[in-house]
């Protein structure tokens, strides 16, 4: 009865588990357009014609670079903030994803950014560690992963992919806490 009951609790638990998401976001990828990279984990973005949108990368933390307050202003954070406009070029076509939050406290989309149409992909990790910006940000060592509920689809991805950053030393983000 007990190996049962662990069996049924186990079960019930490795879709938590999985390094990839057990259900993507639902909702189609919109495409968009890179109006301009704000800082390390936030763009601004032409969503459906709409020019203009602050979009906050969900699930990653960046070094700050543009603070009000110059002392969080850091070294690491204008590298992290350099590594994002060289990988989002102003003009190139993107797509987004949301999960559950539609803006955060300061009124800024969360949006997961995709280099590449994630429908019908967002549950393949290779997909998702290659096309999600957050992933390539965090495997490169320029973000930490960071939970911010209720939005945590990717988070068990993302943390992994931070644990590797930091054991082999690449980037920025292990250099600062989050």
């Amino acid at each position: 009865m007990v190996v049962s009951a662990m069996f049924t609790l186990c079960t019930a638990l490795l879709p938590a588990c999985a390094s990839t998401p057990a259900q993507a976001p639902s909702g189609k990828a919109q495409r968009a357009v890179v109006e301009r990279v704000v800082d390390g984990d936030t763009v601004v973005l032409s969503i459906g014609g709409e020019p203009n949108l602050k979009v906050r990368l969900i699930s990653v933390d960046a070094p700050e670079s543009i603070a009000s307050d110059e002392s969080r202003n850091c070294e690491e954070g204008r590298i992290a903030s350099r590594f994002l406009k060289d990988l989002l070029r102003v003009g190139s076509e993107v797509y987004v994803t949301s999960e559950r939050s539609d803006r955060d406290k300061y009124g800024r989309l969360l949006r997961h950014v995709w280099l590449a149409d994630p429908d019908g992909h967002a549950s393949d990790e290779v997909f998702v560690r290659e096309n999600m910006v957050e992933a390539v940000l965090v495997s490169a060592g320029m973000a930490q992963a960071k939970r911010y509920e209720p939005d945590t689809v990717y988070y068990p991805l993302l943390e992994g992919l931070g644990e590797q950053a930091r054991a082999s030393g690449a980037g920025v983000s292990y250099k600062f806490s989050v």
